[in-house]
Order: structure tokens, then C-alpha cells, then sequence
């Protein structure tokens, strides 16, 4: 199954995702491991509203998944994407 995670969990909560004008894949997932005990809210629950509000309503009772860790990859590098595969798993 596909889920839906809460882009606005990430535009309230997380600092260094510059809110509405955007952010980086890195820092959103430091901010899910080290803040949110590596989950997040699904869309579902904490719905995209286009605001950027800072007013941080992420619920730990709906938090999904466990982000334990996370690699890297070059872009348009086979050789590095080879390496995380090999490393961690399917991607």
C-alpha cells in the first residue's frame, strides 16, 4: 500500500523547511528522525492547508512509520544508487 504523508506536518513543524517556500528531502527527514521519533503524520490526519502558519500540530498518537535512517545518493550516479541498494535494501 501507498500512504500519503502530511506535507504540512513538515511546513509547520520542521524550522529548515523554509514553511510555503519550500525545503530539502535531507533536512525534512534529520527533522522526522530527531524530532518526531522518526514518524510523521499521514495527510489524512494533518491535512495540506497552503498556509504557512508555524503552528506545529503534529499528534505522536497518529504518527506513521519509523524513519531510523536515511543515505544519500549522487545524482545520476547508478554506481551510488548500487552502493545504498546494497547497503540498506530496495529503495
Amino acid at each position: 500500500s501507498l500512504f500519503s504523508f502530511s506535507e504540512q506536518n513538515l511546513v509547520d513543524c520542521d524550522p529548515q523547511s523554509n514553511g510555503c517556500a519550500g525545503g530539502s528531502p535531507f533536512s525534512a527527514f534529520m527533522f522526522i528522525s530527531r524530532t518526531q521519533n522518526g514518524q510523521i503524520n499521514l495527510e489524512n490526519d494533518y491535512p495540506y492547508t497552503g498556509t504557512d502558519t508555524n503552528d506545529c500540530k503534529f499528534d505522536p498518537s497518529k504518527g506513521y512509520g519509523r524513519i531510523t535512517g536515511f543515505m544519500s545518493v549522487q545524482a545520476q550516479s547508478e554506481e551510488d544508487l548500487f552502493k545504498c541498494v546494497a547497503s540498506v535494501g530496495p529503495i
